[in-house]
């Protein structure tokens, strides 16, 4: 039983579809894959989320030990308030976005 003309280009097309299915959904597998940590219990967190997470935690933690030591250390010489100082500054330029000239 010999196809029509249009039935060669309809399983072409048909193809090339599957072929780009296919590979977006090993690329979407692949994405889960670098970017999914799965526990014991079964339960999925996302890696990026996972680590902004822990370093905004720290982040804050360091800012208000600094703050805390700064204004209730009880030490008014100038050594120990250049360190938190300095804790202060570097935290706060690691969170400040780069400055572009956009």
């Amino acid at each position: 039983m010999p196809l029509s003309p249009g039935a060669g280009k309809r399983l072409q097309h048909d193809l090339e579809v599957e072929d780009r299915r296919l590979a977006a959904e090993l690329n979407r597998e692949q994405l889960e894959a670098e970017n999914l940590y799965r526990s014991c219990c079964g339960c999925r967190l996302d890696r990026r989320a996972a680590l902004y997470f822990t370093q905004l935690c720290i982040s804050i933690f360091v800012l208000a030990f600094s703050c805390y030591q700064l204004r209730y250390g009880g030490d008014e010489r100038c050594e120990t308030s250049q360190l938190y100082v300095g804790l202060l500054t570097l935290i706060l330029g690691w969170w400040a976005p780069a400055p572009s000239l956009r």
